[in-house]
């Protein structure tokens, strides 16, 4: 009995001695798992970014950002408006089209074409008739065949028939039209070189005069423009004249 006793000791002793061995394999491995390298790329992207710079002394400048839009110089911005009414014919241009003095940007059909040219002709006949009876008068007078109140009622006639005709003249002038010709139509002409920048009519379409409050076209010289910036009271005192 203690011969068997002592052998199941033996056996004892040595399956402890294996589990120990085993249990510090174990171990010995999880510390080499754990202690392996981390790699390089991870190592780079965890470490912050440090910047090495020389110190220097320098002047900071009070930067004041304001929201600010190009326009136009107002005193060179000019809106055609149509001369009288009518039914627009064509537009010859497009917003961004460059346009010289005198060009002719739209045409325009309408009826009072037709009659600035027959109160033209009509007053253009009765200034005729009035200078020549006012020489009639004046030969007469010089003779004495005639009355002075009669020279200078012709004098006054005359006179007022050549006013009419100037402004039967100058109504043709404004509507950009010729006494010559015989068409309902009227040109629209550029006032001043410039930049088309918008276009407020298409064929068609029944213009009417300048009670309108809408220009069929706007022009602008762009040689020279504003820069309009919107500052707020908070910042007043931060700006001032010659200030950059």
């Amino acid at each position: 009995m203690k011969l068997k006793a002592l052998g199941l000791r033996r056996e004892g002793a040595v399956l402890t001695l294996l589990v120990a061995v085993l249990l510090l394999v174990g171990c010995g491995r999880s510390e080499k798992d754990s202690a392996a390298p981390v790699p390089q790329s991870a190592q780079t992207s965890s470490a912050p970014a440090v910047r090495h710079v020389a110190v220097e002394r320098r002047i900071v400048h009070d930067v004041l950002d304001l929201p600010a839009k190009v326009q136009p110089d107002p005193t060179k911005l000019v809106r055609i408006y149509p001369p009288t009414s009518g039914r627009v014919v064509s537009v010859a241009v497009k917003p961004g089209a460059h346009v010289r003095h005198g060009e002719t940007l739209a045409v325009l059909q309408s009826g009072d074409v037709g009659t600035a040219r027959a109160d033209f002709t009509k007053a253009q006949i009765e200034a005729n008739r009035a200078t020549r009876a006012m020489q009639r008068i004046k030969s007469l007078y010089e003779h004495g065949a005639a009355a002075e109140k009669d020279y200078i009622e012709a004098q006054a006639t005359a006179g007022s028939a050549h006013a009419e005709l100037e402004r039967a003249s100058q109504r043709l002038s404004l509507l950009n039209l010729s006494a010559q010709a015989n068409s309902d139509r009227v040109g629209l002409a550029a006032p001043t070189d410039g930049v088309v920048l918008e276009v407020s009519a298409a064929p068609g379409e029944f213009s009417k005069s300048l009670e309108s409050s809408n220009p069929i076209l706007t022009i602008a010289d762009l040689t020279t423009v504003w820069v309009v910036a919107d500052l707020y009271e908070k910042d007043v005192a931060k700006v001032r004249p010659g200030v950059r």
